[in-house]
């Protein structure tokens, strides 16, 4: 990949890249208060029935949480703006959710942050937080000492319509197998390119290592209808790629949980070596559907079972057509449309409601999404 563009430079801080209001998916919570019944893929949060997003017009980030994230899943997300999302508005805490200034601005990232905004909420160092979750990034041998270690210039934004751009430009690589060629090219660990788990590397796919931890961050279990609560989310990925002869994909995403299974999200230890070796199966599908299990928290997702073209974070083409996209469907007004889209922003849920265990007390709804950087 070709490094993105340059943003504006200066002193190293930590400054809120995105924010999300809303867990993932509506869940059957409602026993808890505060109830986890509203979240993003709902119809109403997402665009409020309004068709306007699907259609080319003009972005109202005041309106629509989809707006607010640039219209992520369709076509527009490519080449939409700060202005566009009404990031240019979003600088500091309160200012609602979305994409913030920085997302399109801040460059040379070295660490990203999730902070719960309960408890103590520091944003400026994210360590002091009730709960937070803190990853140093990573280079291409895995290591935080890296000469290519970070995002370089790109942009959160940048890095992402980058790789979305070359879903565009390529040959479909969803459910190929091991052994193609886009899985050996993106194999090992990665901040400015796809990461994908297995083959010559010694370790699984990854952008970012664990290094603090505290609070209610916790992952969804291995089981995908409980929580992990003894295990904080060991890795963070930029855009992840399950490698199996059916792909999965997650942009953004905080993952991973005991020493082998937590690989299980973009490649499993226990299965690394050349990829002559490989099997099929080197993961479990961690990365499917809505509410994927070892994920506590990620912007984007899809099921790679078919086409990366139209499963791609901006869909095929800039288009309104729906043959330009597969993912979830929503009716609006008599009419059917598609995002290229299956986990939507947010805290990743369990697959059903649970007994035991209250969300409220392990996991946070609301999350800063923070980068340290340029």
């Amino acid at each position: 990949m070709m490094q993105g563009a340059s943003g504006a430079s200066g002193a190293e801080k930590w400054e809120i890249l995105a924010y999300t209001a809303h867990p993932k998916i509506d869940r059957t919570f409602s026993n808890y208060s505060p109830n986890w019944t509203t979240g993003y893929q709902d119809a109403t949060t997402w665009f409020s029935n309004n068709a306007t997003v699907f259609t080319g017009g003009s972005f109202n980030p005041s309106s629509f949480a989809c707006d607010r994230f640039g219209r992520i899943g369709r076509g527009e997300f490519q080449t939409h703006t700060e202005s566009d999302s009404g990031a240019n508005n979003r600088t500091a805490a309160g200012d609602g959710d979305g994409f913030y200034s920085a997302a399109y601005n801040k460059t040379n990232l070295t660490k990203i942050a999730l902070v719960g905004n309960e408890g103590t909420v520091d944003l400026s160092e994210p360590t002091n937080s009730t709960n937070h979750l803190v990853y140093d990034l990573v280079g291409t041998s895995g290591t935080t000492t890296d000469s290519d270690a970070g995002t370089g210039t790109y942009t959160l934004i940048s890095l992402l319509q980058t790789l979305s751009a070359y879903n565009r430009n390529n040959t479909s690589w969803a459910s190929v197998g091991t052994n193609n060629s886009h899985n050996i090219l993106f194999n090992g660990p990665n901040c400015r390119d796809f990461t994908s788990g297995g083959g010559a590397q010694t370790q699984a796919g990854y952008s970012g290592l664990l290094s603090s931890s505290a609070g209610k961050m916790r992952n969804v279990a291995v089981s995908g209808d409980s929580i992990d609560t003894t295990y904080y989310p060991r890795f963070f990925c930029f855009w992840g790629i399950n490698v199996d002869n059916d792909h999965d994909t997650q942009v953004c995403a905080a993952f991973g949980g005991a020493s082998n299974s937590g690989w299980d999200a973009i490649g499993r230890i226990d299965h690394m070596g050349s990829l002559a070796t490989q099997s099929a199966a080197l993961k479990g599908d961690a990365f499917r559907g809505a509410a994927p299990a070892y994920t506590f928290w990620s912007l984007w997702g899809n099921d790679w079972h078919s086409d990366s073209q139209k499963q791609n974070i901006s869909g095929r083409a800039n288009s309104t057509d729906n043959s330009d996209y597969q993912g979830h469907s929503f009716g609006v007004s008599g009419t059917t449309y598609t995002l290229s889209i299956q986990s939507f922003p947010g805290t990743s849920t369990p697959a059903a409601g649970i007994s035991g265990q209250d969300p409220n007390s392990y996991m946070c709804k609301q999350v800063y999404l923070l980068g340290y950087g340029e």
